[in-house]
């Protein structure tokens, strides 16, 4: 008996501790950025971080069978073990390289206090620390990408936009650069780097695809081809979106090209997800008509 109440004072005192530290990191952090001005930036640094940490947010809290985390285990060695994962994410938190990108900040203070929620009642956290590594996900993959940038698929992707537009306008191209001379007597140069790529929205797909997966679950065949489906999907609209941006320029100009850059990204990722959306959810509707069958066909 002494020793469990020696246990829980333990308990007690590292969950004191790391409160206070993670708030005192989260201060830390939070004192040392402009938060102001990376929000009035958000449009240029890109949108689909925060979009992939708004659904998480939203699937959270909406879950129906959220409250079932709620029940703590009554086996102390599982509860041991939760309480050191907790421990491990809170010292990763506050040791974790310092970004100032507001991706980054936040990232690190959920993980933070993630850690306190593991502490605190162990089993509750693993359904948000599963959301959470969707959302790590879609800020580390693009960066890494952009990082570590294949020269070969640029000049792919350089290639294939190229044939694909002189199709309908004179184009020339050199290695990762399209230069045209538009209507507007406008000599245009486009250059293709690794965020054209559309690593972006490709993390955004796959961060989308495991929340579909965790809510409404497929039979392993057709995830992966609907997985695969989508990998492909997302990289041609991501050369649809070069092609429309290069027409854009020949035809209304540069202004034109720099506005159309901003915004069709977010149209076009969006209308395909739909497409995709729509697809996913009619074979899981299948699947479920199915099962009702079979269950109504059971004595």
């Amino acid at each position: 008996m002494n020793v469990i109440k020696n246990e829980l004072l333990v308990k007690k005192i590292i969950l004191l501790i790391s409160f206070i530290i993670i708030t005192a990191n989260t201060y830390l952090i939070l004192s040392n950025t402009s938060i102001y001005s990376q929000i009035q930036n958000i449009a240029e640094t890109g949108l689909y971080p925060y979009v992939v940490l708004l659904l998480c947010i939203i699937f959270f809290i909406t879950r129906s069978n959220i409250k079932e985390s709620y029940k703590i285990s009554k086996n102390q060695e599982i509860e041991r073990v939760y309480f050191i994962l907790g421990s491990v994410l809170i010292f990763l938190s506050v040791l974790m390289p310092k970004n100032v990108d507001l991706p980054y900040i936040v990232f690190e203070i959920i993980l933070g206090y993630l850690g306190i929620c593991f502490l605190v009642i162990g089993k509750f956290a693993i359904f948000p620390t599963y959301l959470l590594s969707i959302y790590g996900f879609s800020i580390a993959f693009p960066e890494f990408a952009e990082q570590h940038p294949s020269e070969s698929f640029l000049q792919l992707i350089t290639w294939i936009t190229v044939k694909i537009s002189s199709i309908f306008i004179p184009v020339n191209f050199s290695n990762y650069s399209i230069r045209i001379f538009s209507l507007t007597e406008e000599n245009i140069l486009i250059i293709i780097n690794t965020a054209c790529t559309g690593v972006a929205a490709l993390a955004l797909f796959i961060a989308i695809f495991a929340l579909m997966m965790a809510d409404i679950p497929l039979p392993k065949k057709d995830a992966a081809f609907f997985f695969i489906f989508g990998i492909i999907g997302t990289f041609v609209q991501n050369i649809v979106r070069l092609v429309v941006l290069v027409l854009t320029g020949y035809y209304f100009g540069s202004q034109a090209l720099s506005n159309a850059h901003e915004v069709i990204g977010y149209i076009m990722f969006g209308l395909y997800y739909m497409l995709f959306a729509y697809l996913y959810l009619r074979k899981a509707r299948h699947y479920r008509i199915a099962r009702q069958s079979i269950q109504l066909q059971q004595p």
